[in-house]
């Protein structure tokens, strides 16, 4: 697969942040390089660059916390969250004994990381997708890892061909169009799914917003059934050719929508648990057949579009500012 650079600058996960907790230390690979996460015993969060700067044993193989401080299983030398070596076992800690840390903040329930090319600090911040006063449900979560790159994986969702092969959605409809503001985009789209028992089966909406090449976030609401999902949609490059795909699920009944429906139904009589897991196994079904793609698609830098694909060149446009190398 013929792919842009293999790494974008910007944010991107590294994990989920129930999966680290307190006292606990995980390796991962990112960006073509090992890094580990830690968080200390009151909670603080440190990625950094896996390697200890003393005599180079892997902190994320065999490391461990105490109290404050990432402590390397080779020599017991001690890092706190800023970095600074804080301690040896056997004198002063050398003043080049610092580690190489990454900007980590956690968004949404994810560990995300900042990377750029030149190793600049961010410019830029993701921004929570947008709360209100009425819950969602259980978070659930997937991951899954092959051969691909975010601008890929990120551009599936202005595709709207492909919603109509891939996916086997009619009738679409822009309800907003592609639209760019900086590190940011988002549209709207709306189609019809048929169902067997629903002579027109049901519409669809499909709003998609996105923060960089690394994070995006996707409501899809069903107003006839009166449910609408949220998935949290985030690549991250491992290495050249790989990459993890995570994402985050969350349901609940539309704020506001007629009580009447089919779900309000079949949550009064079972609970909302079967209702979720049944959104989530389709939208979960519909991933996997983007992934068969991906696993074997090319990337190409001049595609032959149609009119119809026009907001994939805009896409592509935007898209080239996450690789500042490139432009020179």
């Amino acid at each position: 697969m013929k792919s842009p650079p293999p790494f974008p600058s910007g944010w991107y996960a590294l994990g989920f942040s129930e999966d680290l907790r307190a006292g606990m230390v995980v390796a991962r690979k990112f960006m073509g390089r090992e890094v580990v996460l830690f968080r200390t015993e009151s909670g603080k969060l440190c990625v950094a660059a896996s390697y200890c700067p003393h005599l180079g044993a892997n902190l994320g193989k065999g490391g461990s916390i105490c109290g404050e401080f990432l402590r390397c299983p080779f020599h017991g030398f001690t890092y706190g969250v800023n970095g600074e070596c804080t301690s040896t076992p056997y004198g002063r800690p050398p003043p080049a004994a610092r580690l190489d840390l990454l900007e980590a903040v956690e968004v949404s329930g994810v560990i995300i990381a900042y990377h750029h090319p030149a190793g600049t600090p961010a410019e830029w911040q993701v921004e929570p997708p947008p709360e209100d006063e009425f819950t969602w449900g259980p978070r659930r979560t997937k991951t899954w890892t092959f051969p691909g790159h975010p601008q890929e994986t990120m551009e599936n969702s202005i595709d709207v061909g492909h919603f109509l092969v891939t996916h086997r959605l009619q009738d679409p409809q822009v309800l907003q169009p592609l639209t760019t503001e900086g590190p940011r985009m988002s549209a709207m789209y709306a189609f019809r799914r048929p169902l067997p028992l629903l002579q027109r089966g049901v519409l669809m909406k499909l709003f998609t917003s996105s923060n960089g090449l690394g994070f995006s976030c996707h409501n899809l609401s069903v107003p006839q059934l009166g449910w609408e999902t949220r998935l949290l949609v985030l690549p991250t490059p491992l290495d050249e050719v790989n990459m993890e795909f995570r994402t985050v699920f969350m349901g609940r009944m539309i704020p506001g929508v007629n009580r009447q429906t089919l779900t309000a139904a079949l949550k009064t009589r079972f609970g909302a648990a079967p209702v979720e897991l049944a959104m989530m196994q389709y939208i979960l079904f519909e991933i996997r057949r983007d992934i068969a793609i991906f696993r074997h698609k090319r990337y190409l830098p001049r595609p032959a579009l149609g009119r119809e694909d026009r907001q994939i060149g805009q896409y592509r446009v935007w898209a080239s500012q996450f690789y500042p190398s490139s432009r020179g």
